[in-house]
């Protein structure tokens, strides 16, 4: 499913600590070293997705919290392989609601 121009999200996955939006990022229009040295704004970036006014986005991340799973957007670049991942914690989930 495309997000934008450069970001195609390629599956979710549970993973024993954390569930995982998996991300192909087109090269062509993001460096994956930019993404990777500027870890503090894309996470903040990300966070400030995280609407949690919206009902179906605070069900799923209170669910996360209750199975002690954790939150990763994994970005790999389409050409390259690189990846960059930004991980919400469960201290960090909880602090959202």
């Amino acid at each position: 499913m495309d997000v934008d121009e450069a970001t195609t999200l390629d599956k979710l996955t549970i993973e024993p600590d954390k569930v995982v939006y998996n991300y192909t990022i087109d090269e062509t229009k993001v460096d994956m070293a930019t993404m990777r040295n500027n870890e503090a704004q894309m996470k903040q970036a990300i966070k400030g997705s995280l609407n949690v006014s919206e009902s179906s986005l605070r069900l799923f991340l209170e669910a996360c919290v209750k199975d002690n799973k954790g939150l990763s957007y994994r970005y790999v670049g389409g050409t390259s392989g690189e990846s960059a991942e930004y991980i919400f914690t469960v201290a960090e989930l909880k602090a959202l609601l």
